[in-house]
């Protein structure tokens, strides 16, 4: 065979050889940026809901002084809303929406007590008052207090997690937290968790 039509020969298979990776790499890259655009919004919308769960509080100061209690049903709404969107086949997972449960029944258990409703409706905001108010349901705001913080911690550990997911799966070389037996898709999110979770303590520790 002429030695021009073998140059030609190698050159068409080595130019349909590289266009055919190109297309490859393009819908890749495509399906990764159509997921990581998506993850996002999801990420977001976990966050904006665990802002309200975290943030709630028991009681808000009317313009006239007087304690009024603040609607629980905007608390309720936003942990059943994540309750949704998480994962409940990650353990995780279910460790943060365990917890989150857990706050939740604490807050509901005061919110049905009789006695806490009524001196709402009655008391005045000076510190005085609010402080015996404080005092009388120690133990409901101090078991709330105590299980949201974990919370939190536990929610941060998530989000850091997730945001790693996110710039792992969306990189060219996916190396952090990498399950190297699922080459190019594999994130070893138990590894990502144990290391972002003694981060946290120690950060904790040191402040």
């Amino acid at each position: 065979m002429d030695s021009a039509l073998i140059a030609a020969l190698i050159a068409a298979f080595a130019s349909l050889f590289l266009g055919l990776i190109n297309v490859f790499i393009s819908i890749h890259k495509n399906k990764q940026d159509t997921i990581t655009k998506y993850r996002m919004e999801w990420i977001n919308e976990i966050r904006k809901e665990y802002s309200i769960i975290l943030g709630w509080t028991w009681y808000q100061q009317a313009t006239d002084g007087s304690l009024r209690i603040n609607p629980i049903n905007d608390l309720r709404n936003s942990i059943y809303k994540v309750s949704l969107m998480l994962n409940i086949k990650d353990d995780y997972d279910n460790k943060v929406l365990n917890k989150t449960f857990e706050y939740l029944n604490v807050v509901t258990q005061l919110y049905e007590s009789t006695n806490f409703v009524n001196t709402l409706k009655t008391i005045k905001a000076d510190p005085g008052m609010l402080f015996y108010l404080s005092q009388s349901f120690t133990q409901y705001t101090n078991n709330s207090t105590a299980i949201r913080d974990e919370l939190q911690k536990m929610v941060r550990i998530y989000f850091k997690v997730e945001w790693t997911r996110v710039k792992t799966e969306s990189s060219i070389l996916k190396i952090s937290f990498w399950e190297f037996w699922r080459p190019f898709c594999g994130f070893n999110s138990k590894k990502a968790i144990e290391t972002f979770s003694k981060e946290y303590n120690d950060y904790k520790n040191v402040n």
